[in-house]
């Protein structure tokens, strides 16, 4: 071995073992969380609210476990909000006091009130009676 192929050798050894401490960075969760209410492709939460609803749900963008979340807007009777291939993620639904969500599509799920996570590429269709 020739001493003018060892530090060529020693570059491309330590180039790799960037390369691979780089990946294991991204793996074990290095790469930033993507910011609140925004997705790609087909990965996004949505709420579409039936045009006979008794009135707007209220939504978040971010969904927390240790305490509830916040509501970040209102999805208007008629209107939909982020799903699919839209850019906009909506992870959960507000179901105030004294309503009822029921699947707008038919169904036997009945959502009681407080909140309900959505799926990511999953769209909830909701009529709401009150």
């Amino acid at each position: 071995m020739s001493t003018h192929t060892t530090p060529n050798r020693r570059r491309i050894a330590g180039a790799a073992a960037a390369v691979v401490v780089a990946g294991l960075g991204a793996v074990a969760g290095g790469a930033a969380p993507a910011s609140a209410g925004s997705c790609t492709g087909e990965w996004c939460g949505g709420l579409s609210n039936a045009s006979n609803s008794a009135r707007s749900i209220g939504y978040t963008l971010q969904w927390r476990t240790s305490s509830n979340p916040t509501i970040d807007g209102y999805v208007a009777k008629g209107q939909t909000k982020g799903g699919r291939g839209s850019g906009y993620d909506i992870d959960g639904m507000y179901i105030p006091s004294g309503c009822v969500g029921s699947p707008t599509y038919g169904g036997s799920i009945a959502y009681t009130p407080g909140w309900w996570k959505i799926a990511d590429a999953s769209t909830f269709a909701i009529t709401l009676y009150c």
